[in-house]
């Protein structure tokens, strides 16, 4: 087994914003899969080391997960599965998967869902506005743009804060 701290990469860097950190991240990046956490939001780690054991075994572009929408207020927890369509651990091609004339099923390829293959994304020419929201619609279509192959993995892994005062997807920010 690696030693995990050989893994972590400290980038001291001016605060360009969510874009800029994950642009200087994903050239750094090394691992087989890529994926992002936001600074206000946790993974499970039961799941991660779930997922981590699956990403060993699996050689799909992308990888989607399940969310836990933690809300602020009312305080609570609420499962999010956007890929109840696909079935678990079944590899996919891509474009099976979009519907004629649409693309995906619902929300799509989402930033909080999905482990990238780190080169493809770095081969699509990912490179995310910086001082700005909303730069994670950007990361969905490079994500997109990078994966020929997908499969669930149907683990609750990412649990997504929100109902923050002051959070990007406020109703005041909206």
């Amino acid at each position: 087994s690696k030693d995990v701290t050989s893994s972590i990469v400290l980038i001291d860097k001016e605060n360009g914003g969510h874009g800029s950190t994950i642009n200087a991240g994903l050239k750094v990046a090394k691992g087989k899969y890529f994926r992002v956490l936001d600074a206000d939001d946790r993974l499970s780690s039961e799941a991660l080391g779930r997922h981590l054991e699956f990403l060993a075994t699996t050689n799909s572009d992308i990888v989607f997960t399940n969310t836990i929408h933690d809300l602020s207020i009312p305080s609570k927890l609420v499962d999010d599965k956007k890929y109840e369509f696909m079935i678990p651990h079944k590899e996919y091609e891509f474009d099976s998967l979009c519907e004629e004339n649409y693309g995906f099923p619902g929300y799509g390829v989402v930033l909080s869902t999905s482990s990238v293959k780190t080169e493809k994304l770095k081969k699509s020419g990912c490179e995310l506005p910086e001082k700005c929201f909303y730069d994670d619609i950007v990361m969905n279509y490079y994500m997109t743009k990078a994966s020929d192959t997908a499969v669930l993995d149907p683990v609750s892994l990412y649990y997504y804060y929100l109902g923050r005062s002051g959070q990007s997807l406020s109703k005041a920010s909206y």
